[in-house]
């Protein structure tokens, strides 16, 4: 939640909310079955009873119970329920690029695409690490693995720890402002889809999830690092979405792509999977000089910012640089203990047996696909 006046502050003081997209609202989790619908009410009255009434994010959040006032909310057909709550909107390439240019314009960043690091050395004596790339060595007097899923190709220490997990999405046209909220669907714990629509020009609905669809073949999912295939039957299933799911859909059945399936109109790529949810940030023991902030787990959006604002005192403080913090770093939390790379918790992560996790994510996937929701979509190869 520290996330939505976060960047709100950063893309004010940047001049930038409008290049990037930035806007806040409110958005929805959509319960699309009675099972769905118990699991979200019993989370919002947990949150009611850890929190409190009178809590701002509880006061910030309600309940949509009639099925006629949710359906009209969400413009979701069949829509039982919903949790409403505060939501921000950015687009992340414009905004990671857009603070790019601010930052390049500055002279203190050389910026070096399309330069895989091949090994970091330990820091010597002198106080340099080593960065080894194919275009020439790199000195340093800290590193950061900011890498994601692929931070064991430089620390097999987190080869345990994370992994890749395949998703996809897609871009299809639409009238201009035709969603009104950004949201999410639910038929259980694993079924799900989101959207959320560009602004003018673009107007295209961004829709991910095809959980209905890909729980039918979950050994392509996670752990899988494929991210050069489609998943068989995604650009159909994104397709049917709008039709079957949106209410009051004007477009064709099925629904244009905004681009040719590989071109960007339908994604397939890989995200991280920590092996405990969530994510590791801070510095890494036993590597004097450098930090981690990988495994976000598809949770980028509202993690990255901060977390990274918690690594840049770390580093001047190993530099020995005295420095003030920023009042918009210095007004949000601490970094939840959870995330902290700690060797305890690398330590006893590594021992897990990872296997086993995933063999009952399989299965739990398998009991899913049996589930009605889950048969007879638009999209799903036959068998």
């Amino acid at each position: 939640m520290a996330h939505l006046p976060a960047f709100q502050d950063l893309l004010t003081e940047e001049e930038i909310s409008e290049e990037v997209c930035f806007k806040l609202g409110e958005t929805f989790d959509a319960a699309m079955s009675e099972e769905a619908w118990v699991r979200l009410k019993g989370a919002y009255e947990a949150m009611k009873k850890d929190h409190g009434e009178d809590d701002e994010v509880v006061r910030a959040c309600r309940l949509i119970e009639d099925t006629e006032a949710a359906e009209e909310f969400t413009q979701m057909k069949a829509c039982l329920g919903a949790v409403v709550h505060p939501a921000g909107q950015v687009w992340p390439y414009k905004f990671v690029h857009a603070l790019l240019r601010l930052v390049l314009k500055s002279g203190n960043l050389n910026l070096q695409a399309h330069t895989p690091v091949e090994t970091v050395s330990e820091r010597d004596e002198s106080g340099w690490i080593i960065v080894k790339t194919a275009r020439g060595d790199v000195r340093a007097k800290s590193v950061v693995h900011a890498t994601n899923r692929w931070v064991s190709h430089l620390l097999p220490e987190f080869g345990n720890l994370i992994f890749g997990s395949r998703a996809t999405l897609a871009s299809v046209k639409a009238p201009e402002g035709f969603i009104k909220h950004t949201g999410a669907q639910h038929w259980d714990s694993l079924v799900n889809n989101y959207h959320l629509q560009l602004p003018p020009p673009y107007n295209s609905i961004i829709v991910g999830g095809a959980r209905a669809l890909l729980v039918h073949s979950p050994q392509e999912c996670c752990p899988n690092d494929d991210e050069d295939k489609q998943f068989d039957g995604a650009p159909e299933f994104f397709q049917s979405w709008p039709e079957t799911d949106v209410v009051g859909w004007p477009g064709t059945q099925p629904a244009e792509l905004a681009r040719d399936v590989d071109e960007g109109g339908c994604w397939s790529g890989i995200e991280s999977t920590s092996i405990d949810s969530f994510p590791f940030v801070g510095r890494i023991p036993k590597r004097d000089g450098q930090f981690v902030a990988a495994g976000f787990s598809g949770h980028g959006m509202p993690r990255i910012l901060l977390s990274t604002a918690h690594i840049t005192p770390l580093i001047l403080e190993d530099l020995g640089i005295k420095f003030t913090p920023p009042s918009l770093a210095a007004a949000y939390p601490p970094l939840p203990k959870p995330f902290e790379a700690t060797a305890d918790r690398i330590s006893s992560l590594q021992t897990v047996d990872s296997a086993a996790i995933f063999d009952k994510k399989v299965k739990d996937c398998l009991e899913s696909a049996k589930k009605p929701f889950c048969n007879n979509i638009a999209g799903r190869p036959r068998s």
